[in-house]
């Protein structure tokens, strides 16, 4: 459920802002860290949005006063949504998607004020799972997991704080404590 209403309100933000003027990227230059219109003095607000030279979307991406913030979305040249996710004040916050290519997810990772904070995952090439880690304000903390490309586990255990706590168990491929 949190998951429909997060991608709800995000669908929202995005489409609400396809109502306002947009910018090519090019019409923008950066002084540090901050963007402006070329020939203004006033940081940029509003949606940038970039096409490839076959017309397809390349990506969309929002500004206030400046800065990145709010909702962007990558593709690649096949159509393909290639990365999504939402920025606060120039920072990653949020959910942070990434795909490959032919589609695939290749990650999830979670943020809060530029780092990373909650469930990371991650996927193999073959679409297995690869791991999943926990964060708290940029650091490992709870449970990590990995895999094989094959299901198989490969190794299991828990951080506090950025720092090993108890026993790491670690199988090899074919599922044998090492």
């Amino acid at each position: 459920m949190k998951y429909f209403f997060n991608s709800c309100l995000f669908l929202l933000f995005v489409f609400i802002n396809f109502s306002n003027a947009q910018t090519s990227f090019s019409e923008l230059r950066n002084n540090n860290g901050i963007y402006y219109k070329v020939n203004s003095n006033t940081p940029f607000t509003g949606t940038i949005t970039e096409k490839f030279k076959n017309g397809q979307k390349h990506f969309i991406a929002n500004y206030k006063d400046g800065k990145l913030n709010g909702a962007f979305i990558e593709w690649y040249e096949n159509g393909n949504k290639s990365s999504s996710g939402y920025y606060k004040n120039n920072k990653l916050d949020g959910e942070l998607t990434k795909w490959l290519e032919n589609g695939q997810k290749r990650f999830i990772k979670n943020y809060k004020d530029g780092k990373l904070d909650g469930v990371a995952q991650q996927w193999h090439l073959n679409g297995e799972k690869y791991y999943v880690k926990n964060y708290k304000n940029d650091m490992l903390n709870g449970e990590v997991i990995e895999w094989y490309n094959n299901k198989q586990l490969r190794y299991k255990w828990n951080y506090k704080n950025g720092k090993i706590i108890g026993e790491r168990i670690e199988w090899d491929e074919n599922g044998k404590k090492k």
